[in-house]
């Protein structure tokens, strides 16, 4: 005891020397053991809680389908999936796994003046500059060029929307895609996206242990550099600059990097005024596009529209939008076709699909599907090529009017180092974007949309569905408008359903529809009839004469209904890429629309797919479907759908058509597949 009190008096005596020769020590040792003691979990806690590790989402760079056959590049399907889920490209993301070790306290965040990210402006602007040095780290490392910081804002907003929604992917909670917030940030080149981050957010952060942000940074990059698709992007070579994004809530970190290329000055950057397109400008740094060395591609896809938590939780990837037509210098009404991915939008989730309840939570998710369609070549009226500057103007009035309002996409590709590269991807909204929706410098938190999805029944239910409750999705086609002749036959886009509502009340239902109690008890032929009328109510409602049920374009229909149903697919194309107008003339059907100089020629179409029952429930080990909906549920919902979505609801209001064919088929798995053929 005497040696203890000796050693004791020996330390005091030696803290208060040092403290008087150099106070600037004591005050970081006794700075240490205050972090320390304030860092220790309460005594209620547990020290095995695990510490939140955030886990890239996968995403994927665009890729490009086959150009052998074609002198148009057709448009890529930007960055596949955002969520950990495997990538269309059969990449595996890391599990988003917490750790069950508390991780070694080093520097707390506090930031009592932060920004909307949840830093000081100070800390932001460090953990920029440390994600880029990992950036071009992973660059040099390979002999690739070491990229710049760039200052578009559209990577820190989208940052800042994760953290204040608690959500993570690439979509917004306002419905923007990166491209779409890339340009209305001020960004006239391509972009590609990497987002790490979590879609949980404890109710009780302090059980966390605190980190430093360099570190969480480090986690990030980490999981990036694992997944094949984040490593691609961080790894191309044509890649100049990146805008990143970052931002914190304890215990959780959002990374958002937005790499860019810079091949392309702009005199006038791509607009449509009175449906025609102009733009001019000039390449550099080696994007080469004289000798032909210049395409130019649109795309197209509904307008933004708000999300909820739930939907984005359950939404597997983004893609770009659906390529519809190119330029063309040299020739006039022809096509080509393109082939790529399509990814499930979040607009076909219910807006009051369940959110994360744990890090552990990632619900099944759907992945992208390919596509293969007839895209257009518009006759330009102006192609001007000198060295590599251009001038171009073109006239989109007829497509316009074929698709109606959304976001444009404009991309100009040109030879790099003998590659076709993609060198700029500008969106333009139609209509044009109101100041306080394009303000992506400012994040307001959009309110969640409370709007159903097609498959939901419109009457509430007091039991709680499932997360495997089967949702519908639908794929709009534009309507046919009259084309000068040689004229294409319709072609289907794949358009997310809007959680807006098109229609103020329910679609009224025919009285005496039967209620089934078992798939067999439904009679496919009624529930044809019983769908073809409510469209035509619709119809009727809007002062437009009712459509014909022709019974040679219901067999079409039904043909194609229990085709996607046997062969367990959904698209306007067949599997050996037969559109609508190719099956009508196989089975003997030929439609045809004079409109004086002009005629139209091939059938248009909508399809949909719903479901027998509301969801799976399990009982005693054995899951079997629940809640079987009625005849008229199942039809009412399908219709409903179709009318909640632009493209769909065209094609059904659309007055030059007066006859239709509505087939249905019935997969042994319980989904409901629609056609509808219109002429």
């Amino acid at each position: 005891m005497k040696r203890l009190t000796q050693l004791l008096a020996i330390i005091v005596f030696l803290y208060l020397l040092v403290s008087a020769i150099r106070p600037d020590i004591s005050q970081s040792w006794r700075d240490d053991w205050r972090s320390l003691f304030q860092n220790v979990p309460q005594t209620n806690v547990t020290t095995e809680t695990p510490t939140q590790v955030p886990v890239p989402t996968s995403t994927a760079l665009p890729t490009v389908s086959d150009q052998s056959n074609s002198p148009i590049a057709p448009t890529p399907t930007p960055m596949t999936t955002p969520v950990p889920v495997p990538t269309p490209n059969a990449t595996e993301p890391p599990d988003a796994t917490p750790t069950s070790t508390p991780e070694t306290v080093l520097i707390p965040v506090t930031s009592p003046t932060s920004t909307p990210s949840g830093l000081t402006e100070a800390e932001l602007s460090d953990a920029r500059e440390y994600a880029l040095k990992l950036i071009n780290q992973a660059r040099t490392a390979v002999n690739l060029n070491e990229v710049v910081l760039d200052d578009n804002a559209a990577a820190q907003s989208h940052a800042e929307d994760l953290r204040v929604n608690c959500v993570s992917g690439h979509w917004g909670t306002d419905g923007m895609k990166p491209y779409m917030r890339y340009t209305l940030a001020g960004g006239e080149q391509y972009s590609a996206e990497n987002v790490s981050g979590i879609d949980f957010c404890p109710s009780d952060p302090n059980r966390y242990v605190s980190t430093s942000i360099a570190s969480k940074i480090d986690e990030a990059m980490n999981g990036l550099l694992s997944s094949p698709g984040h490593v691609r992007n961080i790894l191309d070579p044509h890649h100049r600059k990146v805008n990143i994004g970052v931002a914190y809530q304890h215990p959780n970190l959002w990374l958002v990097q937005l790499f860019v290329g810079d091949y392309v000055d702009y005199d006038v950057t791509p607009n449509i005024v009175d449906g025609h397109l102009t733009m001019s400008g000039s390449t550099k740094n080696g994007a080469d596009i004289q000798g032909g060395n210049l395409n130019v591609t649109i795309s197209w896809e509904m307008g933004p529209h708000s999300l909820t938590r739930g939907q984005l939780h359950h939404t597997a990837c983004v893609s770009g939008g659906l390529p519809i037509a190119a330029l063309n210098p040299f020739d006039s009404y022809s096509a080509y076709r393109v082939s790529g991915t399509q990814c499930p939008d979040p607009y076909e989730v219910p807006s009051k699909a369940p959110t994360a309840e744990s890090y552990f939570d990632k619900p099944n998710l759907p992945l992208s599907t390919p596509f293969d369609r007839a895209v257009s070549l518009l006759r330009t009226d102006q192609w001007r090529i000198e060295d590599n500057s251009f001038s171009i103007a073109a006239d989109m009035s007829e497509l316009i009017e074929q698709y109606g309002e959304g976001v444009y996409a404009i991309n100009l590709w040109a030879d790099i180092d003998g590659e076709e590269v993609l060198i700029s991807e500008f969106s333009i909204f139609i209509p044009q974007l109101r100041q306080e929706q394009a303000n992506v410098f400012a994040y307001v938190t959009p309110a969640p949309s409370p709007t159903p999805t097609p498959t939901q029944t419109s009457t509430p239910t007091s039991t709680p569905l499932p997360t495997a409750t089967p949702t519908s999705t639908a794929t709009t086609t534009p309507t046919t408008s009259p084309t000068p002749v040689p004229t294409l036959a319709p072609t289907p886009t794949h358009s997310p359903t809007p959680t807006s509502t098109a229609t103020s009340s329910p679609t009224p239902v025919p009285a005496n529809t039967p209620t089934p109690t078992s798939a067999t008890e439904i009679d496919i032929r009624q529930l044809e009839d019983l769908a073809h009328e409510l469209i035509n109510i619709q119809r009727v409602n809007l002062g437009l004469d009712p459509l014909e049920h022709v019974e040679k374009i219901r067999l079409i229909a039904r043909s194609h209904s229990e085709d996607m149903a046997s062969r367990g697919y959904f698209s306007h194309n067949t599997p050996e890429g037969l559109d609508p107008t190719d099956r009508a003339q196989r089975a003997g059907y030929n439609c045809r629309k004079d409109f004086g100089l002009r005629y139209r020629i091939g059938l248009a179409e909508n399809i949909h797919q719903g479901w027998l029952f509301a969801g799976y429930r399990t009982v005693n080990g054995r899951t079997a479907p629940y809640n079987l909906y009625s005849a008229e549920e199942i039809a009412r919902n399908a219709v409903e759908g179709w009318m909640n979505s632009p493209g769909h609801r065209q094609n059904i209001l659309d007055s030059s058509y007066d006859r239709a064919g509505m087939g249905i088929a019935i997969a042994e798995d319980g989904k409901v597949f629609f056609t509808q053929n219109f002429c």
